[in-house]
């Protein structure tokens, strides 16, 4: 997980153009990993709070085309065109986007504000997981230079036991 979290930084950052905050973080998380494993709410709430410190905050709670604010009863769904959430009322027939649960967006909307070792602690169910690991990663494939290696590699060791922790 360590090596997925310094190829994420590198990717997002620009090479002689320090961004305040982004050490901080990795430093954090680093030192966590030294004490347990990462969880699939830890690994979120990092990418999340990169996306924040390098200048691309999500907003995760109102519609990205119409900028209405979502509640819990509201259809809404992550747009792979545009990576960002679309309510209901402005999704379009044939549109190719990905459902997301309200409940999943206020979870990733506190995982960037949230202590990592506070998100390393939560257990949101393996629904729930499964649905803000594909949105982030609609969220972060943009920013990408490349695509990931430390991807591939995780997923050649995870076992079906650890799926959840390689996120």
């Amino acid at each position: 997980s360590g090596s997925y979290l310094v190829e994420l930084v590198d990717l997002l950052t620009e090479e002689g153009h320090p961004v305040p905050g982004i050490f901080r973080l990795l430093s954090e998380a680093i030192e966590l990993l030294r004490s347990g494993p990462a969880t699939g709410t830890f690994l979120r709430a990092f990418e999340l709070q990169l996306l924040c410190d390098a200048g691309y905050e999500p907003q995760l709670l109102s519609c990205a085309r119409c900028h209405r604010a979502l509640g819990p009863k509201d259809r809404a769904s992550m747009d792979p065109f545009y990576h960002a959430v679309a309510c209901g009322g402005c999704a379009r027939v044939g549109e190719s986007l990905v459902p997301i649960e309200f409940e999943t967006l206020r979870l990733l909307d506190s995982l960037k504000t949230l202590a990592l070792s506070k998100a390393r602690a939560l257990r949101p169910s393996t629904h729930a997981a499964t649905l803000a690991s594909r949105a982030v990663g609609l969220l972060i494939a943009p920013h990408l230079k490349r695509p990931l290696r430390s991807l591939s590699m995780i997923a050649a060791i995870a076992s079906p036991d650890d799926t959840q922790r390689a996120g």
